[in-house]
């Protein structure tokens, strides 16, 4: 009985052992076999992706350097020995705008894993940008006994940035600032303080006849004539200056730290002799004018708006005067722009609302004192503006649209009266050059 249950026993020990053993065995296959897919997997990743692998000891110390590392890295056989913060120091540009280095130096320090730390590198002539990604390699007690990581070359997602942060502040026909760089600066003009304030000046630019160069030389030479125009200001003004494009043929400069209004206009002056000149573009002899429109911070207004919008008011004054001209802004021309806007607005209801009336000037034949006819004059009496003259309101007429409606109601009002009143008589009216053109 003995012999049979020691019998018993060794066969179920030897039956655990060999299940154990077989057990260990197939764990150990398995692990074997991951090995080699990680192994495969890690070489094909180096072979094919642009990212290469790195690995270092607890001192920084590469403990394998792989071809691809070796080739990114420019190293040669007397560096596979160095560390991985002292190779990257020996290839950073000077003057690291990210200060990537020293970034790297903090996370490998603080023995945690960290993400896209972006480094300046010289590689030959070129500049590269490398973005480093680990984390730290473990032993069993939890303590860091190595680094392992990634090296991504982001130069052209780099490149591809700064061009798009390029483009958001400047204008890409001229290379000069673009309007949201000029409200930036005009925010900062306007934030500045002191005893006596300090001054600024915006300069709105506009080219006399520059769509007729665009409509008889092309675009392309148009193109070539804003360039032109850039340069010319850039030459003239002093660095501290803004120069900007606003779109189409609208410049402005934000002349920093001016000390009166003679200095403004002398300035200005000086801007339209230089883009008065004639320009040769494409071996063509083209006419160049500009008419400058000026308002002084903060004199002239407190926000960004109302600064633009006073020297657009100066920039119509002046091409109101014959252009080629500098105009500085004065209150009385937005008072005069809010009675045209006023002026539009009513007259869209004027015709409508019975204000209109005609009135008669007689042609007399002075031998006889004989009537031989008479013109028909209009006039509009607004019951809160009071009696607007036609030299105000028929301009805004045209420039709205309005006046061929109303030029009509004048015709056939004249007809009118002219029939029920002055039988016989020639009458006249005079007609806008707009409603010429319809039949």
């Amino acid at each position: 009985v003995l012999l049979v249950v020691y019998a018993g026993v060794i066969l179920a020990g030897v039956r655990n052992a060999a299940r154990v053993f077989s057990a260990r065995l197939q764990s150990e296959r398995e692990a074997e076999r991951q090995s080699q897919m990680v192994s495969l997997l890690l070489r094909d990743f180096e072979e094919h992706s642009t990212d290469v692998l790195w690995e270092v000891d607890r001192q920084g110390v590469f403990t394998h350097v792989s071809a691809r590392l070796a080739q990114l890295l420019g190293m040669d056989e007397s560096e596979e020995g160095a560390g991985l913060v002292r190779v990257l120091a020996s290839r950073t540009v000077a003057n690291d705008p990210t200060e990537g280095l020293q970034a790297l130096r903090r996370a490998l320090a603080q023995d945690k894993p960290f993400r896209d730390v972006v480094l300046a590198i010289q590689a030959g002539d070129a500049q590269r940008w490398w973005s480093i990604t680990a984390k730290p390699l473990l032993d069993d007690a939890g303590h860091t006994m190595g680094w392992r990581g990634v090296i991504a070359d982001v130069t052209q997602q780099r490149v591809t940035h700064q061009r798009l942060a390029w483009l958001a502040h400047y204008d890409s026909l001229t290379g000069l600032a673009n309007r949201v760089q000029l409200r930036e600066r005009l925010t900062q003009a306007l934030e500045l303080r002191g005893d006596p304030p300090r001054r600024s000046a915006l300069l709105c630019l506009d080219l006399d006849n520059f769509k007729s160069i665009n409509d008889s030389l092309g675009h392309s030479v148009g193109d070539d004539v804003l360039r032109l125009v850039g340069q010319r200001l850039q030459r003239v003004m002093r660095k501290t200056d803004l120069v900007a494009r606003l779109g189409g043929d609208e410049f402005a400069v934000l002349l920093d730290d001016v000390r009166s209004s003679e200095e403004i206009m002398l300035m200005s002056n000086r801007i339209l002799q230089v883009l008065n000149r004639p320009g040769t573009i494409r071996g063509r002899a083209v006419a160049i004018g500009a008419s400058i429109g000026i308002a002084v911070i903060p004199d002239h207004g407190h926000s960004i708006d109302e600064v633009l919008g006073n020297a657009d008011l100066a920039l119509y004054a002046a091409k109101e005067h014959g252009r080629a001209r500098c105009e500085l802004f004065a209150p009385w021309l937005g008072e005069r722009s809010r009675r045209t806007l006023s002026i539009e607005e009513a007259l869209r209801d004027a015709m409508r609302l019975g204000q209109f009336t005609l009135h008669w000037q007689p042609r007399v034949y002075i031998n006889e004192w004989h009537v031989a006819g008479a013109e028909a004059l209009l006039r509009w009496n607004h019951p809160e503006l009071g009696p607007i003259p036609p030299v105000e309101f028929i301009p805004v007429a045209e420039k709205s649209g309005l006046i061929t409606d109303i030029g009509a109601w004048v015709l056939e009002r004249a007809c009118i009266e002219a029939q029920q009143s002055m039988p016989g008589l020639s009458i006249s009216v005079n007609v806008s050059p707009v409603q010429l053109m319809r039949e």
